[in-house]
């Protein structure tokens, strides 16, 4: 499998987690997250990630669903070694490189569009 496909497939699976994240957080909110507690929300993803790994084809995945500040849900899916089934666990270090960047843009502009960000003020006064 050429070695980019897994990284894609994770930068994907990563945007679709922070569009959860984002609209869960504020205007806008997506309807099957409307009103839910975390533990509806978690039940929610437990049921809905391990489809899209694998439709991905993405060996191992660690989710966090923080809400008010604080982790409401955590969870690990899959295996970090496929040749040797090892599972993902708590300790597990996924090698992101700088991949927090896009989803840190994105959310900056997100707040430009609400008008909570001006892009031509300086954000120390």
């Amino acid at each position: 499998m050429h070695k980019t496909r897994p990284l894609f497939a994770c930068l994907l699976a990563g945007i679709f987690l922070f569009g959860i994240s984002v609209r869960a957080g504020g205007e806008g909110v997506s309807p099957t997250l409307a009103g839910q507690d975390s533990a509806s929300v978690a039940a929610d993803l437990q049921v809905l990630i391990p489809s899209l790994i694998k439709a991905a084809r993405i060996p191992g995945l660690q989710v966090t669903l923080v809400r008010d500040g604080r982790v409401a849900w955590h969870v690990n899916f899959g295996v970090k070694n496929g040749a040797i089934n090892e599972p993902v666990t708590d300790e597990t270090i996924f090698e992101a490189a700088s991949l927090t960047k896009p989803f840190f843009a994105y959310y900056a502009m997100t707040l430009v569009d609400q008008g909570l960000l001006d892009l031509d003020k300086p954000l120390v006064g």
